[in-house]
């Protein structure tokens, strides 16, 4: 077993944030009853170390409140003290605080909550591993998370769990390589559990290479969440002549090696390059110089004198306006003003460049490298804006081919049809039984069909070329117009989307379209448009200190610079441009998020609509075309016994066709409006 994660490196996107813990070197106990116990509490893997223990009774447990900031919480105690606010952030386009008032009790000095009250603000579980004994000093009580939902999104592996906990992964190699032998990637969820009844969320079809999820409880604290992998990969077009061309793989292909989207994601990758440009401006930068001078004595004319000065230093910027700065300096001989000399050991210095006003905790070079920051998950929702766009595409260009395919063989076959009737009435009027004009009549129809039939070939053709244009091969080659022989074969029967599944929908779309969060992106972009801009209007206030020491033979020993800098602009009218420029750009941003999400739901609903009326419309075809061919039977039997006519047999004939083509259209219609749907829920 590979305990790296190398194994997963492109397939884990999601964030960790790691649990934070107040560590002190030893722990106090507070004042308490004779039934309280001092424990140890873990969570996420890790003990959370407190400066005051927690405490356990038949009643339940109290933990300090300094121990809440390891479950990412915001705490807001209440004027009258008896009470404190726990706030945590629930993700998502619109991210909502949730909040919860635990009950503030003391023991001595301490401030103490019940642990219990917090666990079921989390949705964690508290776990006694001695329940069958009294507890005694030191044991431990843990805080589990559960886990919540396992899923593939858009390449990625999502694991959320109750709170965030910490992760490792990994990768499984099979032993001995051959037949069954498994290839998995892993990740473990460390302080979590596995609650009753949890079922991962399929693999999407466009997952080639993942073949499974599996969620199991690895070690008593410890989810391990597997990802099978396929041994057998797509090469090349992923199908051969003979294959049928199914739309996973169809999908597969346009993702993998469409040229419209590897130039999208190259142009996503340019902003993670300007990322690592901004974090430029803050490297560090070492500087130096030397000068050698002789000039004449001011006091003894004609004599000569000469000195050298040399320093050396190095420079750090931090992205809060603070510059640290290391000096070292020599400097020999008659030095001029405002030179000094220096010990024959040098002076060294270390100082500090602080702004006191404009310029601190936000400057132009932070405010660039945040908004290049930012701008790596923003290139991402426009890639993703793109990919699904391009999905949706290549999806109604495939069901229109597959729709082009069978109504060419119900023009095939109308048209066989045709030519064995014909011969068949040219017999009969040979020997006397119809009349030559049947004879006419059945030539004409002939023809007529085999115009049908030329007409469905060219709209094949040209569904087929507009497919090819999704079909690529890794070397960057188009794999040519796809043959008839690998239309897919019948698909599963349509149904309605239940309202379960659409309220669904509408949730995902709200999370996950790419539209929606490159809005909230360009919101928070302005933000620090707004928050520099308000920076700018402050006054010029910056401090500096550089203590050293002077070293060697003539050393002064100790030194100190100290200067501070002011100034103050008369007029702002630069910032207060800037300031209102934000704030309109935030209004508008809010304003079309505000509309985009309406557009989005709207666009949801529509697909919906179209799902639900081509599903009633395709059954009602359905029935249709057998009633038309119970017609079409009767009045071929009627022909047969000379009560009805060879034109009525015809008509009856291109009516059931006509049937069966609306059939066919009707159920394209309704696998191009389950695409939309899928797209405006973003979840291809």
């Amino acid at each position: 077993m590979n305990q790296t994660s190398s194994g997963l490196a492109t397939l884990i996107r999601i964030p960790i944030i790691t649990l934070l813990s107040v560590t002190a070197p030893w722990m106090a106990t507070p004042a308490f009853s004779d039934d309280e116990v001092p424990v140890r509490l873990w969570a996420g893997g890790q003990e959370i170390r407190t400066q005051v223990h927690p405490l356990h009774s038949d009643e339940g447990t109290l933990i300090p409140v300094e121990a809440l900031s390891a479950f990412s919480l915001r705490v807001e105690p209440s004027r009258k003290k008896n009470s404190l606010t726990v706030i945590r952030l629930a993700p998502g386009v619109e991210p909502v605080e949730r909040r919860e008032t635990l009950p503030l009790l003391r023991r001595g000095s301490a401030q103490m909550v019940p642990l219990q009250e917090l666990a079921r603000f989390l949705d964690a579980e508290v776990e006694l591993p001695h329940r069958g004994r009294p507890l005694k000093p030191g044991d431990p009580v843990y805080v589990l998370a559960r886990l919540k939902q396992v899923r593939i999104e858009t390449g990625a592996l999502r694991i959320d769990t109750s709170f965030p906990v910490p992760y490792r992964a990994g990768s499984i190699e099979p032993q001995t390589p051959g037949a069954g032998a498994e290839t998995a990637d892993y990740v473990e969820c460390v302080g979590a559990i596995v609650p009753p009844g949890f079922v991962s969320t399929p693999v999407p079809p466009t997952e080639v290479r993942l073949r499974a999820l599996v969620a199991q409880q690895f070690a008593p604290h410890v989810v391990r969440v597997v990802v099978k992998i396929n041994q057998a990969q797509e090469t090349g077009s992923g199908t051969t002549p003979n294959e049928p061309l199914a739309l996973g793989s169809l999908l597969r292909q346009v993702q993998s090696y469409y040229p419209k989207l590897l130039s999208a994601d190259a142009q996503r990758r340019v902003a993670q390059a300007k990322r690592e440009e901004k974090a430029g401006a803050f490297d560090p930068v070492l500087f130096g110089g030397s000068e050698y001078s002789r000039y004449p004595d001011s006091t003894l004319p004609g004599k000569l004198k000469s000195f050298s000065a040399s320093d050396v230093g190095v420079e750090f910027l931090t992205p809060y306006g603070i510059k640290v700065i290391g000096l070292g300096r020599w400097n020999r001989g008659d030095v001029k003003s405002p030179l000094s000399l220096t010990g024959n050991r040098g002076e060294y210095s270390i100082g500090l460049k602080v702004p006191l006003l404009r310029g601190r905790g936000i400057n132009d070079k932070f405010a660039a490298l945040r908004q290049a920051r930012l701008g790596v998950p923003l290139a991402d929702a426009e890639f993703d804006d793109l990919r699904l766009t391009t999905l949706l595409d290549a999806s109604t260009s495939y069901w229109g081919w597959v729709a082009a395919g069978r109504r060419l063989e119900v023009a095939e076959s109308l048209l066989e049809l045709a030519r064995t009737r014909a011969g068949q009435v040219k017999a009969r009027a040979d020997a006397g039984d119809l009349p030559q004009i049947d004879v006419v009549e059945a030539d004409t129809e002939v023809q007529r069909r085999l115009e049908g039939l030329g007409k469905a070939l060219r709209d094949f053709q040209k569904e087929g070329f507009k497919l090819a244009l999704y079909l690529w091969t890794p070397d960057g080659k188009p794999t040519g117009v796809p043959l008839r022989s690998q239309l897919p074969a019948d698909t599963a029967p349509a149904g309605e989307l239940t309202p379960e599944r659409v309220e669904d929908g509408r949730a995902l779309a709200l999370s996950r379209r790419p539209e929606l969060r490159a809005l909230s992106i360009a919101q928070q972009i302005a933000e620090v448009d707004l928050g520099l801009a308000r920076n700018q209007r402050l006054p010029i206030a910056d401090l500096s200190v550089f203590p050293g020491v002077d070293t060697g033979s003539r050393g002064a020993g100790g030194t100190l610079k100290a200067s501070i800098d002011v100034a103050l602009p008369l007029r702002q009218r630069t910032a207060d441009g800037l300031v209102e420029q934000a704030r309109l750009k935030l209004d508008k941003l809010s304003l079309d998020l505000q509309l985009e999400r309406q557009r989005v739901l709207t666009e949801v609903d529509d697909a919906v609509s179209a799902v639900n009326l081509a599903v009633s419309r395709y059954q009602a075809a359905i029935a249709e075309v057998e009633l038309a061919r119970q017609l079409e039977q009767g009045e071929r039997d009627r022909f047969a016994l000379g009560d009805s006519t060879l034109f009525l047999v015809n008509q009856r004939e291109r009516a059931t066709a006509e049937a069966a083509t609306k059939v066919i259209n009707l159920r394209a219609e309704y696998e191009q409006a389950l695409a939309y749907y899928q797209a405006a829920t973003a979840q291809y």
